[in-house]
């Protein structure tokens, strides 16, 4: 839906760039002030309705998105020191075995790079969505209410980015996995020290 309004910010800047075009040549062809206002206040609302659905989405699976990172990282941190204790005091030779967890791990991981790689891919398309309105708004500057119609739409995208979080202030983007293997990494080699395993 976002690459959708997008595109038609795309097409009513290329619109207004061939306008500036042919009044060059001679001929002017603008839409109404009705139309173009009626633009603006279709993809007001459609964005409007983006930001409701990202915050129900929140609302709704934030608690599941959190104890699903937590879950993860116990899991992981559980996992590596326990085949950490094994291979340096049981089987000191077993490659396979490293083999084996790395692929668990690997699996482990896929649910949160899948909805770190989604959330990230729309903050991406809000920030090409508020490149386009700047754009827009450039080629706006001749009627002064359309470019303040653009410039309202563009503050209120910069206010009410479309962001998917956790339970409380986590925003879930592609810093995620790094910081989940950091974090399960340090777990982990605070607990081997503890007992004195390494």
């Amino acid at each position: 839906m976002l690459k959708c309004i997008i595109q038609l910010v795309v097409e009513e800047t290329n619109t207004l760039d061939e306008s500036f075009e042919e009044v060059e040549d001679g001929e002017l062809r603008i839409l109404t002030y009705k139309e173009q206002i009626k633009k603006i206040q279709q993809w007001s609302f459609v964005y409007t309705h983006l930001a409701k659905a990202t915050k129900l989405f929140n609302v709704i699976f934030g608690l599941q998105i959190t104890v699903m990172l937590v879950s993860a990282i116990a899991y992981i941190s559980t996992f590596l020191y326990t085949f950490i204790f094994i291979s340096v005091n049981v089987h000191k030779n077993k490659s396979w075995v490293l083999f084996k967890i790395c692929i668990k791990l690997i699996l482990n991981q896929a649910g949160i790079l899948l909805l770190s790689k989604a959330a990230q891919k729309m903050q991406n398309n809000v920030d090409m969505l508020k490149r386009c309105l700047a754009t827009l708004l450039t080629y706006s500057l001749h009627d002064i209410e359309m470019y303040r119609a653009t410039k309202d739409l563009l503050r209120f995208v910069s206010k009410r980015p479309l962001q998917i979080r956790a339970f409380g202030s986590i925003v879930v983007d592609m810093s995620l996995p790094p910081t989940c293997v950091m974090l399960f990494t340090s777990y982990t080699i605070i607990a081997l020290q503890f007992n004195n395993v390494l």
